[in-house]
């Protein structure tokens, strides 16, 4: 499923689209062909431009910066802090968020109130997904943990690296 998500989030980064408000309630699975479990990326409304000149001016309009929008379980630092630094690695967080509540079960930083989990975003590091889940290889650990780092430049360049590393979870190379 997050390997569908990323290439959809792909498709969205490559016309210069991010989501910002990537959630479980954002996320649907259905029946493609018969294939079970195709999962769709909905609700585009909180949609930003980068890149894109005028379109940047309008988007900038209809949501004012240092207005904090999105779902705060599932915010990068950048939405909870400077909105203008918002760009694709901001979803990529957010879909390492997403992850980590599929797997562990809970959101990276539940059990508090939206304050406070904007703060949590912006300066601590959750525990691994895997203290809550013991099943789960080190290996999806560590993406979704490199997914929520605090810091864009240290996750995945791009949604389709994120994606293929997904794919490579549990492979094994012989040298």
């Amino acid at each position: 499923m997050l390997t569908q998500l990323c290439g959809a989030l792909a498709e969205a980064h490559d016309r210069g689209l991010v989501h910002r408000d990537i959630k479980p309630s954002n996320v649907i699975l259905g029946n493609r062909g018969g294939m079970p479990d195709v999962a769709k990326l909905l609700d585009f409304g909180l949609v930003t431009t980068r890149g894109a000149g005028a379109a940047d001016a309008k988007s900038a309009t209809l949501t004012q910066i240092g207005m904090i929008v999105g779902t705060p379980e599932f915010m990068s630092p950048e939405q909870c802090g400077d909105p203008r630094e918002i760009g694709p690695s901001s979803d990529l967080y957010s879909l390492g968020a997403l992850g980590y509540f599929l797997i562990a079960g809970r959101s990276p930083f539940a059990g508090r109130n939206p304050m406070q989990m904007l703060a949590a975003h912006l300066y601590e590091i959750p525990p691994l997904p895997s203290t809550f889940v013991d099943i789960i290889p080190d290996e999806l650990d560590g993406l979704l943990m490199r997914a929520l780092a605090k810091d864009p430049a240290a996750r995945f360049e791009s949604a389709r690296m994120m994606a293929t590393a997904l794919e490579n979870i549990g492979r094994t190379t012989i040298v």
